[in-house]
Formats: C-alpha cells, sequence, structure tokens
C-alpha cells in the first residue's frame, strides 16, 4: 500500500511516551502512530455507523419503549443481585 507523510505536533510528553513504547517495542514512531490512526478510525467509522443505523431506525417508527428497556434492565439487575447479593 502506497504511504504519504503528514506532520503532526504532539504534546512533548505524548511524543517521550511514544519514544519509549518504540523503543520497547521495536517499532518506528510512524509504524505505532499509523497502528493508533487505523484503530481510532475504526472506532469512529463504527460508531457513526451505529448512529446513522440508529437514526434510520427511530425514524421509521421502530423504538422500543423507555419503559420496556426500563423494566428489562430492572429484571437483569434483579437477577444479577440473587446471584452474587455480596458483590453489589
Amino acid at each position: 500500500m502506497k504511504s504519504a507523510s503528514i506532520t503532526v505536533k504532539l504534546p512533548e510528553p505524548v511524543k517521550t511516551r511514544l519514544d519509549r513504547l518504540a523503543k520497547a517495542t521495536h517499532r518506528s514512531r510512524s509504524s505505532l502512530v499509523s497502528s493508533a490512526v487505523e484503530e481510532m478510525l475504526s472506532v469512529e467509522e463504527w460508531q457513526i455507523q451505529g448512529v446513522k443505523e440508529a437514526l434510520r431506525e427511530a425514524d421509521s417508527g421502530h423504538m422500543t419503549a423507555h419503559e420496556e428497556i426500563k423494566q428489562e434492565w430492572e429484571t437483569r439487575l434483579y437477577h444479577t443481585s440473587r446471584m452474587w447479593p455480596d458483590q453489589l
């Protein structure tokens, strides 16, 4: 895959951490930054897709009533507290 260069300004403490991680993992700063950006993009794109899907569902009227959701979570909490009462 063809690469492109960009310039990024980082706070000095972040650059120091990046340098330490690069040394510890025997990877270049560029490789670490590229991996981090790819991961961030994947998460952000996934979240945006989820929001778009939720908006489409809401626009089409496929909604679950608040009381129904509340009841579901109260039931889950009840069952969890009976399974591990000393941990809640």
